[in-house]
Formats: structure tokens, C-alpha cells, sequence
């Protein structure tokens, strides 16, 4: 977004993520993961391991 829009893009920046945040709030993580396919997709972590092969690649692990 452009700099000299600045308090547009901040308020842009920060209410699209406001429903994902009051989904996991409102009905929990796992269910908030399983109802939104893109949300689900930005998981990297999970229960203490990588699920991402390309997170662990960059890490250095195989």
C-alpha cells in the first residue's frame, strides 16, 4: 500500500486480520483451522513441530 496513504493502509493492515482473531477467540484454534482453508495453510508450527517442509528446509532441518 502506498506511504502516503498511511492511515489508510494501517487501518487496512490491522481490521482484515481483526475476524480471524475473534474466530479462534470466539470458537477456538482447531475449529477456527478447520473452517478456514487459508488460515489452516498459514500454520507453520504445530504441538512443538514443524509442519511446513518448507519452513524446515530453511531451518536446516530434513
Amino acid at each position: 500500500m502506498p506511504a502516503l496513504v498511511g492511515r489508510t493502509s494501517t487501518l487496512g493492515l490491522t481490521q482484515e486480520p481483526e475476524a480471524y482473531v475473534a474466530m479462534r477467540v470466539n470458537k477456538g484454534i482447531e475449529w477456527a483451522l478447520a473452517e478456514h482453508q487459508g488460515l489452516a495453510r498459514g500454520v507453520n508450527t504445530e504441538n512443538g513441530k514443524i509442519t511446513s517442509g518448507a519452513v524446515a528446509k530453511a531451518l536446516g532441518f530434513s
